[in-house]
């Protein structure tokens, strides 16, 4: 990918940030009242954008402003979507009950007000979720058939991320190659979605790794951690980071594991009670003693 697009990628995160901060002090303004869609759509996406530079503390006090400006509003379109991205949120934060219940109720309300595309982003979510606990196999068919809808929809920001959602049903279900293809269709979907890229490779690192290819995966695991620095997506780094100091260790280059995984965790200040913090804390323990 050239440079010149990979750069204007790599400025988006922090992009969000700046115009969300412009934003900010107009979203009690009373003239507003008439865009709360649009302002629940912002905050939501600005949530998803805190996760991802590592602040989840910071991401979960959004999704709670965003679900508030729904509640006020009048449409419940608004709160459809806004109840999609706490969903969304949880998946990231790899916390499957909450992601659930948003999501279950972002579908009720699409569903029963004819919100078609908001139903098949939440189906999604709650395909990943039912994928979880033990029903695979029809929750791989289940966020198939929503991509499917997505994109016939006409909506193709995000489909790559989407599409991770899909691979990890499949190798719950089992379907390790199936979820191989999948992220192969993910990197070669809306290529110019850099800032999905890096969760790609490492799902990719990952599989691989499962079927013996080391230095495949090893090799996935470095490019997105070089991708995830690039954008500053902390919480990207830190997952790459993590499987590969677990690689690593394996292959008795424990001081290399410890100082790379080190590093990134010393960055965070907020979000130690996530999943992926309390991993990379667990591993760094163990890599230490």
């Amino acid at each position: 990918m050239p440079n010149s697009s990979h750069d204007s990628i790599v400025a988006t995160l922090a992009g969000v940030e700046e115009h969300f901060s412009c934003i900010g002090r107009f979203l009690q303004a009373s003239g507003f009242k008439q865009f709360h869609g649009a302002i629940v759509i912002c905050i939501g996406i600005a949530s998803v954008t805190a996760w991802m530079m590592g602040y989840a503390a910071k991401a979960r006090e959004r999704i709670v402003r965003a679900i508030a400006f729904a509640s006020d509003s009048e449409n419940p379109y608004d709160l459809a979507y806004g109840r999609y991205f706490e969903g969304a949120l949880n998946w990231l934060l790899r916390e499957p009950s909450p992601a659930e219940a948003a999501a279950t109720q972002a579908l009720v309300l699409s569903e029963e007000h004819g919100f078609p595309l908001v139903a098949s982003l939440a189906q999604t979510v709650v395909g990943w979720t039912r994928a979880r606990t033990g029903n695979a196999g029809k929750a791989v068919f289940l966020i198939r058939q929503d991509i499917a809808g997505i994109a016939d929809a006409g909506a193709r920001g995000g489909i790559s991320d989407l599409l991770i959602l899909l691979a990890e049903a499949q190798v719950l279900a089992g379907l390790i190659e199936d979820a191989l293809a999948t992220l192969k269709e993910a990197l070669w979907t809306n290529p110019e979605e850099v800032v999905f890229r890096s969760n790609i490779l490492k799902c990719r690192g990952e599989l691989r790794l499962q079927l013996g290819r080391t230095a495949l995966a090893e090799a996935d695991f470095r490019e997105a951690i070089v991708l995830a620095q690039g954008m500053s997506a902390k919480a990207r780094e830190l997952r790459a980071t993590v499987s590969l100091a677990r690689l690593l260790a394996k292959q008795n280059q424990r001081d290399e594991a410890r100082t790379i995984l080190a590093s990134i965790f010393n960055w965070f200040t907020e979000g130690f009670d996530t999943v992926d913090l309390k991993e990379a804390k667990a591993l760094l323990d163990e890599l230490s003693a």
